[in-house]
């Protein structure tokens, strides 16, 4: 190995405590602390206030590393709606198998959508990135904020799904037309909520378990 590999005192030198490589470890790093600052920019300011240059500013990186990790301002905004969004979506009890396997998968798909009518505010800023994400009066953020926020919740849908396709619970071959289902049903629930064709969380929340369940039945 040449010295700017794994070989001793190259940038991938081994962590002497373990883990991941000295390098890897530093560089992964630095786009964490890039997310970081941006996450903190978001949070003082909007969303809006986040540009290459304010963002390598408060990381107290240049821009040039900024631009490595991130090539367009889309891309930084897409990651940082991303993990915006996993905090808010967890797995319940998808891995319990001693629960029934349509009850796991519908706890976790409940989280698309509020817990009740009193949380039906909730839905209306992702209402008003919509707007801003498609039509006439789209923005270059909003369409990155929707795209980040979309990639990961399917993410965490289609682990789910995967839980009960490796349990035999679900077909493989059905796994992405099951992502799909589910996510296009909790966007229209979602939608009819607010529009008032679908009465109340309730409801919602009946119509997207029986497309659990009927997803489940079709099984083999």
């Amino acid at each position: 190995m040449t010295a700017g590999g794994r070989g001793a005192g190259g940038p991938l030198a081994a962590d002497p405590a373990g883990g991941a490589p000295a390098g890897v470890r530093s560089a992964v790093d630095r786009r964490e602390q890039l997310l970081r600052a941006a996450e903190e920019l978001v949070a003082e300011a909007g969303y809006a206030a986040v540009s290459v240059r304010a963002v390598a500013q408060r990381a107290g990186l240049g821009a040039s590393t900024l631009r490595y990790w991130f090539p367009r301002q889309e891309d930084l905004l897409v990651a940082v709606a991303r993990r915006a969004v996993d905090p808010h979506l967890d797995d319940r009890r998808i891995a319990e198998r001693d629960v029934p396997a349509a009850d796991r998968l519908a706890e976790c798909v409940a989280q698309l959508l509020p817990a009740d009518d009193a949380q039906l505010h909730l839905l209306e800023p992702w209402a008003a990135l919509l707007t801003d994400a498609v039509g006439p009066r789209a923005t270059p953020l909003g369409r990155a904020l929707l795209e980040g926020g979309v990639q990961a919740t399917a993410e965490r849908v289609r682990t789910w799904v995967d839980r009960l396709v490796d349990e035999g619970a679900l077909d493989a071959g059905r796994a992405a037309t099951a992502v799909t289902a589910l996510l296009t049903r909790a966007d229209g629930l979602a939608l009819g909520l607010l529009s008032g064709t679908v009465p109340d969380v309730a409801t919602a929340h009946a119509v997207l378990r029986a497309d659990v369940d009927a997803l489940l039945r079709a099984a083999p």
